[in-house]
């Protein structure tokens, strides 16, 4: 609360993608009333501070690739959406964007009029070779053709873009699917 009170921020992230071990090993699925209930809280808390600001304060997760997995670690991507408590999803860790089932998370996200992004860490892109750029276009392609609303960049970190003109260019065509489409990209298996 201090901090959303204290800055004049657009939103609030929960990312839980860190670490997600958020309960005893086991107890999972009897603690989704307790995280959703948390979440709820949240959700007040930041409609309260939007109301007193006069502007809307957003609030994003940052969830496994599926519900199905979600739901695993104790995090009810569904109930979450069907109660309206988040503005935007992240699907994934970012980990595996040439094979993320995230086509799921799109279907009860956009069920429910909510969008979804696809994370993509930039770490695994530069873990295998060939043109940064190209991989980071092949990457976006990829997680936009299973119906994602955009992407989101994981660790990707200022010298790359800085520096480099291709990648640079990589992320503003990322913003523009007509662009991208005509532009080369590395598709891996």
């Amino acid at each position: 609360r201090d901090e959303c009170e204290r800055y004049n921020f657009d939103g609030f992230e929960l990312d839980f993608s860190r670490h997600s071990l958020f309960f005893k090993l086991g107890e999972e699925a009897e603690n989704l009333d307790s995280m959703t209930d948390f979440i709820s809280r949240i959700r007040e808390m930041l409609d309260d501070i939007g109301q007193r600001r006069g502007q809307p304060y957003r609030l994003c997760a940052h969830l496994p690739e599926t519900p199905v997995l979600a739901r695993r670690i104790g995090l009810d991507m569904a109930a979450w959406l069907e109660k309206g408590l988040l503005d935007f999803v992240v699907a994934g860790w970012g980990y595996n964007p040439y094979t993320a089932a995230i086509e799921d998370a799109v279907e009860l996200c956009h069920g429910h009029d909510v969008p979804v992004y696809a994370c993509i860490n930039c770490s695994t892109v530069a873990d295998i070779s060939g043109s940064y750029a190209e991989r980071l276009r092949g990457m976006a392609t990829n997680m936009l053709k299973k119906g994602v609303d955009g992407i989101y960049l994981f660790n990707f970190f200022g010298t790359a873009v800085t520096y480099d003109y291709d990648n640079r260019e990589a992320v503003d065509d990322m913003a523009n699917p007509v662009r991208l489409q005509h532009k080369n990209k590395l598709f891996c298996l």
